[in-house]
């Protein structure tokens, strides 16, 4: 059963299962006068933070994501996906819809669902004058309860929903920026959005009166502002698969990342080669030039996963220390997640096996070491090597702590753990043991020999064979 927000769940229930009817528009008598501009000391956002909000955590539902009540008149979200979340929006008993993202919303299914949209494009950087005028009319003289909207419902979404907040529900300005901040998580970066609701003269009821507005329900952009629309898109859904490890996502089997990729490429292209992109700053002009190489180079490298015999090259990070080291890297389900482990260069590394990205990283072994990493729960074991000796565990979770550490080095071999034991063999014959959880030494034998080869497990028992030809179990 589809979640609905708390106090239209209540409308219904009070309506006898009936969908609610909706609010009828604000007289000049009820609507109530704006809080006054916020004194900042420092900056919007800060002052975000000041009055202490509840934690309320955001409703999710089928197509509609981030998705926060606050009131009985305003709905803040994202973007409804299909006509299935306009349904379930019409069924909270919404009557207007509020986009403010740059994409022409789905207006006609909306009107099917008894729904009106209103459609005011706004930027990151803040609403101009003439956007809070469009907005507050909205608010005052159409129908509720509102539903408003961005694409992802973090950042303008709420900033709009705060005019609401403020022209319709009558709220404080440092109530209206909390909600953005401390529900919405709308970000630090866009100073300009917390700005607006802070300190803009929002309009009056006579101004709103007078102001001559149809209440468009979709725009259309062409050139450099439409490109950009859809990139912001395809990015998404790039940044989507990535954290999926580049799979197919189930809910979604018709997004074909590879494809999504050539046509973000190709939108970058597109708005390069416009006459207005040639009259924007060189800082613009070299960020799409960025843009379209890092687009460029993702379309190659997504094209050789999908052709794995051809041997191309996926991703390359380099290692910051220039001394040299002969450990194989492993990759391993690890304190919750897919890490390439990596020891040597002085350091104990983990990275992305996807696509490089450096995860975490601590001093630890020594200059050159040879064995390969292991691990037992969320617990890393390394040793080493040249010129140094350490064998070291460490917690694997990103934060760095070293669990323990000692003198002991395994320079060509690496390490065994099984069931809370490390064992080890060592170029001097010597066969190891500690406990894993703590580095207590279980034990310490001369094998008769230098030792090679890396202990091996089977059937329960460790074998460990010297350089004599010796194995010892």
């Amino acid at each position: 059963m589809t979640t609905r927000p708390r106090s239209l769940l209540l409308l219904l229930l009070l309506g006898c299962g009936s969908a609610p009817q909706g609010r009828n528009q604000v007289t000049s008598a009820e609507v109530p006068t704006p809080a006054a501009p916020l004194r900042l000391v420092g900056s919007a956002y800060e002052a975000a933070g000041a009055l202490g909000l509840p934690e309320v955590p955001p409703t999710e539902a089928p197509g509609l994501h981030h998705v926060f009540e606050l009131s009985d008149n305003i709905i803040s979200g994202a973007e409804p996906e299909g006509p299935d979340a306009l349904t379930t929006i019409a069924s909270w008993g919404v009557r207007t819809l509020v986009s403010v993202d740059g994409k022409a919303p789905d207006a006609e299914t909306a009107a099917e669902l008894g729904m009106r949209y209103v459609h005011v494009p706004i930027q990151y950087s803040g609403i101009t004058a003439d956007e809070v005028l469009r907005i507050t009319k909205t608010f005052r003289e159409l129908e509720g309860p509102f539903y408003v909207h961005c694409f992802h419902g973090k950042h303008r979404g709420p900033a709009a929903a705060a005019i609401g907040r403020v022209v319709l529900d009558g709220v404080a300005r440092d109530r209206a920026i909390a909600e953005m901040r401390q529900w919405c998580t709308t970000s630090s970066k866009y100073e300009g959005l917390y700005a607006t609701i802070a300190t803009a003269d929002m309009p009056s009821s006579t101004a709103t009166a007078a102001y001559d507005y149809s209440f468009e329900a979709a725009h259309s952009f062409e050139g450099t502002r439409a490109c950009m629309v859809e990139m912001t898109r395809k990015w998404d859904l790039v940044k989507t698969a990535r954290r999926r490890g580049w799979a197919a996502d189930p809910e979604h089997p018709d997004v074909d990342v590879l494809q999504e990729a050539a046509q973000l490429h190709q939108l970058f292209e597109s708005c390069s080669d416009l006459e207005e992109s040639r009259a924007y700053p060189d800082d613009y002009r070299t960020w799409l030039e960025g843009g379209r190489a890092g687009a460029e180079a993702l379309v190659l490298a997504l094209t050789e996963c999908r052709q794995p015999e051809s041997g191309g090259e996926i991703w390359r990070t380099p290692r910051t220390s220039a001394h040299v080291s002969y450990s194989s890297p492993i990759v391993g389900r690890v304190a919750g997640r897919d890490q390439l482990l990596l020891s040597g260069r002085e350091m104990v590394a983990s990275y992305d096996p996807r696509d490089g990205k450096l995860l975490w990283s601590t001093p630890g072994t020594t200059k050159a070491t040879c064995g390969t990493m292991i691990w037992e729960g969320d617990v890393v074991f390394a040793s080493g090597g040249y010129p140094k000796r350490e064998t070291v565990a460490l917690r694997a979770d990103g934060s760095k702590e070293v669990v323990w550490r000692n003198k002991h080095k395994c320079y060509e071999q690496s390490m065994l753990v099984h069931d809370g034991h490390l064992y080890a063999g060592n170029d001097n014959g010597s066969a190891l043991g500690w406990r894993a959880a703590d580095g207590k030494e279980m034990g310490a034998r001369r094998l008769a020999g230098p030792i090679s080869a890396s202990p091996t497990l089977a059937g329960g028992h460790v074998y460990a064979t010297n350089e004599r030809g010796t194995t010892f179990v």
